[in-house]
């Protein structure tokens, strides 16, 4: 029905919760069977999860746009490939090639992503929100290892920000 982007710019005001919980938890899920099945999507963006909603549900989030993927084990991506992705770390993969690009990279753009989810702000430049400055630490030893530690991190800091709202 929508993008993610379109879905949160306009109705930021409105989703709750459980709701952004639920949003980032499926994104993550989606990316997890990704990475299971040994493929790196290497373009996750604002534009390229796709929210389908149902009657009075949460909307159920789908990745979409596969041109990019990368199967883990393979070397067919050739040395000269063009750096491509919105949200990707473009200073990283011009150093190490995009043929390089790995599930920190991943982490990398995820972590862009939820913090959109939880705050509807794209901007990340001075952001204290620790998930986030984990997830795109420029050292990527400091980052995180697994989906399931960003994902803790992710609820941790949705929780956070409606427990500062109440009074």
């Amino acid at each position: 029905d929508t993008t993610l982007e379109k879905y949160i710019d306009t109705n930021n005001q409105k989703i709750t919760k459980q709701e952004r919980i639920n949003l980032g938890s499926q994104i993550l899920r989606g990316i997890s069977i990704l990475w299971e099945n040994k493929i790196l999507h290497r373009d996750i963006s604002f534009k390229n999860i796709l929210l389908k909603q149902y009657d009075k549900i949460f909307p159920v989030v789908k990745i979409s746009d596969f041109g990019l993927i990368k199967e883990v084990e393979s070397d067919l991506t050739s040395e000269n490939t063009e750096i491509k992705g919105s949200l990707n770390e473009i200073s990283r993969l011009q150093k190490i090639g995009f043929q390089n690009y790995d599930h920190c990279d991943e982490i990398y753009a995820l972590s862009r992503v939820l913090y959109f989810v939880a705050t509807g702000r794209k901007n990340i430049d001075n952001t204290k929100c620790d998930f986030l400055n984990k997830g795109t630490d420029e050292n990527i030893k400091n980052r995180y290892e697994n989906l399931e530690e960003l994902r803790k991190d992710f609820i941790s800091f949705v929780e956070s920000i409606y427990h500062a709202k109440t009074p």
